[in-house]
This record gives C-alpha cells, sequence and structure tokens, in this order.
C-alpha cells in the first residue's frame, strides 16, 4: 500500500510524543510499517473460512508487525519513555500474534488482533483531541466491508480517531431496547463515556441517555445504585465544570474521595469521577515538570486505573504506581506506591500453583526499592 509523506498513520497517537525532526521522522518511518501491517491483517480476520486456513502473506504480514513493533519499543525507550508501556504491549502483542500464527493457532491469532488497537485507545484518550485522524479510509473501509457489528466498528473508528461517528453509533446501539443492567456493564457504555467525557469534555450528553433509561420491573440494587450514581455525578460535573479548574490535582483528589481504603465506593459506581479524575491528571502529567507534582498525579492514577481494571482491556496500573516512585524515590508517595505496586505484581501472578514473579518484575522491584531507599538516605541532614 502506497503512503504518501503527508499521512498520519493510525498507529501515530499511541505514541504522540514531542520529538526532534530526526526522531520525528524515525518514529513515524517505523509507524507507517506498523499501520500497513495492521489495516491489511485486522479485515482479514472478519473472513472465518480463510482466516482459517495458513496463508504466506499473513504469516509475512504479521512477522512485519511484529519486526516493526520491536523497532517502535527500542525506539521509544531511546527518546522517552512517556508512552512506553504502549509500545511494549504492541511488540508483546505482535510477537505473541507471530508465533501463535506459525504455530496454526488462528482463533488466539484472530483475538490478538481484534483488540491489539486497544492499546492506541488507552494512549489518545488519556488526555483528550476530539480532532479526527485523516488518511484511515481505507483502514476503516475495509471493516465496514467485512461482517464487523456496529460495535466493532465503533471501537475501531476510535482507534482511528473518528470519535463524532464512534460516539454516534455507540449511541445508537445504547438506546437500543437491551437490559439495563447489561448496557451499564458494556464496553461500549464504557467508551461511550470515555469518547463524551475525555475527548469531547460533555456531560450533557451521557446524562440525557442515562436520564432515557428507565429502571425494569425487576432490578437489582446494585443497578439501581450505579445508575443514580452516574447521574448525580455527571450532574455535578455539569454544574461545576472540573475541567475549567486552576487547580487539577486537588480537584482529582476531591473527586477519588479515599479511593486507596477499604472503605471506597466500588469501582462501578464512582465510574465518572474516575474518568474526569484520570483525565485531569493525564493532562497534569503532560502539563508539569515538578516531581512532587508529578509523583502525586501518577500515584493516584494508578489507584485509579486498578480500581477501574475490571472495565479496562489495557491495565498500566503498574506502570504508573512504577512512574510515581521514578518521578520523586524517597518520598512517603513513593513509598506507598512502592507497597501497592508489590501487593499488584504479586497479586496478578498469583494462582492456584502459588505466586511466580518473572525473574525480570523482580529485579525490577528490587531496584525501585534501592532507589527509594537511597533517596531518602540524601535527603538527611
Amino acid at each position: 500500500m502506497k503512503l504518501s509523506k503527508l499521512y498520519v498513520p493510525l498507529i501515530a497517537f499511541c505514541f504522540a510524543i514531542i520529538l526532534t525532526a530526526a526522531s520525528k521522522e524515525s518514529t513515524v518511518s517505523i509507524m507507517r510499517n506498523i499501520y500497513s501491517a495492521i489495516s491489511e491483517l485486522i479485515p482479514k480476520t472478519y473472513d472465518d473460512k480463510k482466516f482459517s486456513k495458513y496463508s504466506k502473506a499473513t504469516e509475512d504480514q504479521l512477522k512485519k508487525l511484529s519486526i516493526y513493533a520491536s523497532s517502535m519499543e527500542d525506539h521509544i525507550n531511546n527518546i522517552g519513555d512517556l508512552y512506553g508501556y504502549a509500545a511494549s504491549r504492541l511488540k508483546e502483542d505482535a510477537k505473541e500474534a507471530y508465533d501463535l500464527y506459525k504455530k496454526r493457532k488462528f482463533g488466539s491469532v484472530k483475538f490478538i488482533l481484534r483488540h491489539i488497537t486497544e492499546d492506541c485507545i488507552a494512549c489518545h484518550s488519556k488526555v483528550g483531541d476530539p480532532k479526527s485522524t485523516a488518511g484511515v479510509n481505507s483502514f476503516i473501509d475495509k471493516i465496514e466491508k467485512s461482517a464487523a457489528t456496529p460495535l466493532e466498528l465503533a471501537h475501531y473508528l476510535t482507534a482511528a480517531r473518528q470519535f463524532k461517528r464512534a460516539r454516534d453509533i455507540y449511541e445508537s446501539e445504547l438506546k437500543k431496547n437491551a437490559p439495563l443492567q447489561k448496557v451499564i456493564e458494556s464496553d461500549a457504555m464504557l467508551n461511550y463515556l470515555l469518547i463524551n467525557i475525555r475527548i469531547f469534555k460533555d456531560f450533557k450528553r451521557p446524562l440525557a441517555l442515562l436520564q432515557s433509561k428507565k429502571l425494569p420491573k425487576h432490578y437489582t440494587k446494585q443497578t439501581k445504585e450505579i445508575l443514580e450514581s452516574w447521574i448525580s455525578q455527571l450532574k455535578l460535573a455539569q454544574k461545576r465544570n472540573y475541567f475549567k479548574t486552576t487547580n487539577k490535582l486537588a480537584t482529582a483528589e476531591k473527586l477519588i474521595g479515599k479511593i486507596d481504603e477499604l472503605t471506597a465506593v466500588t469501582e462501578k459506581n464512582n465510574l465518572i469521577n474516575y474518568i474526569i479524575a484520570s483525565t485531569l491528571l493525564n493532562q497534569l502529567s503532560t502539563q508539569s515538570s515538578d516531581p512532587v507534582v508529578l509523583n502525586k498525579a501518577y500515584y493516584l492514577l494508578g489507584l485509579i486505573v486498578e480500581q477501574m481494571e475490571s472495565s479496562l482491556f489495557v491495565s498500566e496500573t503498574g506502570y504508573y504506581l512504577e512512574k510515581s516512585i521514578t518521578s520523586a524515590p524517597g518520598t512517603e508517595v513513593s513509598k506507598k506506591a512502592l507497597i501497592r505496586l508489590n501487593e499488584y505484581i504479586n497479586f496478578s501472578y498469583s494462582g492456584s500453583g502459588g505466586t511466580h514473579i518473572p525473574l525480570r518484575i523482580k529485579n525490577k522491584l528490587t531496584d525501585l526499592s534501592k532507589r527509594n531507599k537511597e533517596a531518602k538516605k540524601t535527603k538527611k541532614p
């Protein structure tokens, strides 16, 4: 596929970093190759008859994706790690898809490719930019001609930064007469809220949709509480217009409340406030150079994402807690972040067979602990 020099690829927005001219040219070159592979591979997954049979062309595209995803991680690590987590995930996903395809595990490969754009959505929805991406029409055209459902199309439109169209499709699907509990728990609702709140800073539109939803004759107490909480939080957000605050950190802290205590409200009940707070904190992380501010902002982001894990396909809990520690080692916040990170890692790698933490993760935890202790020593008079 021929791509012009002005073409801005789909994956570019996973790694939207301020670069030097030379770095930017290298980044765009790598991403063009990643995009050209993805734009061919994902539409293929909607033809089960063809995708369930081995194809040398498909293997070559997966190999290309794996090679350039690996190059991207190396490149990002060299120029700055602001979006290093996404680069690392993309590399791992691409390599796994390639390895599984060679083993003829076509179903697993299809699953990975269908969800690989979650990395893009996780990144470019953090701060929010309503501008659409030009040059992705060929990819979207292929998806529309495939057997993709409306919600799948909305997902890819979000990954391609076609936010307005994605929002319209999500809204149309959510307005259908589906059980309220199913609607509340759906990925479609989460994405709809993220687009409206993070991208368009719009509380009115999701509020209207939720107010149009009536409690069914038989409903659970939890469903009622979630619906009422979301409506209440959106009304208050509309009234106070949180995104105009001059103190993002203080506002975010008030919104999430005592999130690091066991008495914190459930993730679902407080989802609206978590989305608003995480948006403010992500904005702050790109605007502030104060290590103490970043230390607290990343710590709170880690706690928020941990609470939202059951709703998010991509979890960055560990990444944010690590960033908190490295932003300002030795502080009380860093101490809490390290404790939380150790708990999170132990839980993540625990199963019926016990706890098995990879050596590289253990080494990282040891290094972070050492940095905290050394920084604390240097601060003593």
